[in-house]
């Protein structure tokens, strides 16, 4: 069996009693659903290791008035007899109200708890019937998806990469839509922005973060998502056809955004605040030097490594 305890027990008269506590506790557990304990004194003293006086006189105690009590049923008395006629068994005098109060604070608590549930099961719903009434705009990440699936299975890729100028801008639009994306390194972003011309990069990243921001539910690779964007807005009708720089261009344009990325960082080592900020100067530098190579060699990444007195 057990008991619902309320801390007003040890505040009010009792408070400080021990044995009174204690023993009412210990009748309070052998209680039946009225309040009736049909037990001997000797087995609540078996129970408690108090002696039989000891049990006997709490027992006495708790079953005179007390008029320090919150409760003025029967004079503030916690106990009495069940039968008059013998000295053990009792009825805990305000059992069923203490009973029915926490049942009613249980019956709120649920009640809260099932309405909830029946908001959130009522915004769920409209969730769906949103995702259902507005199902192209699914298509768009279908379509970029099948993309980037092309892409890696060895489509041939568009062949004009782009500058960097607005590339910082766009990676934080990106961020804006899904603070999420965060947890993928910067360089990595950075990297698949440069994969095409500004202007199809500018398109991509429209439609992108247009659908990023309706969807539910995050994709499960970000940046291969996006460059599935980038192949698609190539194919678009104002660039059919269309090589907006060539690839010499885009080398230079590449390499001198990434030579001032690397000074900037070089910077970090003799700033405090600004390491603190960004973190390790080395692990940037070499992402940035990674990128370069994985795009245009190791050489490349030698020039960007070059002091500026040394270049060309």
């Amino acid at each position: 069996m057990y008991a619902k305890i309320f801390t007003s027990i040890f505040d009010g008269s009792m408070r400080g009693h021990s044995d009174l506590i204690l023993v009412f506790v210990n009748m309070l557990c052998h209680a039946d659903q009225d309040g009736m304990v049909d037990r001997h004194w000797r087995a609540i003293a078996d129970e408690t290791g108090l002696t039989h006086d000891q049990v006997r006189s709490a027992l006495a105690a708790l079953e005179g008035p007390d008029n320090e009590s919150r409760s003025r049923n029967d004079d503030g008395r916690r106990l009495r007899r069940i039968d008059p006629e013998r000295d053990w068994g009792w009825e805990i005098v305000n059992y069923k109200h203490y009973r029915a109060l926490r049942t009613a604070q249980e019956r709120r608590e649920y009640q809260r708890d099932y309405k909830r549930a029946q908001r959130k099961k009522a915004q769920n719903a409209e969730s769906l019937s949103t995702i259902v009434n507005n199902c192209q705009q699914c298509q768009p990440i279908a379509e970029a998806e099948a993309y980037a699936e092309a892409e890696e299975e060895g489509a041939p890729p568009p062949s004009e990469p782009t500058k960097d100028a607005s590339l910082t801008d766009l990676y934080r639009l990106i961020l804006d839509c899904r603070p999420e994306f965060r947890l993928k390194p910067e360089a990595l972003w950075l990297n698949a922005l440069r994969t095409a011309p500004l202007p199809v990069v500018r398109l991509a990243v429209k439609d992108y973060v247009r659908d990023m921001t309706e969807s539910l539910v995050l994709p499960y690779n970000p940046l291969k998502l996006l460059r599935g964007y980038i192949c698609k807005a190539r194919t678009a009708p104002q660039f059919t056809g269309v090589q907006n720089v060539t690839d010499t261009v885009q080398r230079a344009n590449d390499l001198a955004q990434a030579r001032t990325e690397y000074a900037a960082v070089e910077t970090w080592r003799t700033d405090p605040p600004k390491w603190a900020k960004h973190g390790d100067a080395d692990k940037k530098q070499r992402e940035i030097l990674a990128g370069i190579a994985a795009k245009y060699g190791p050489d490349a990444a030698a020039e960007v490594r070059k002091p500026k007195e040394e270049q060309v």
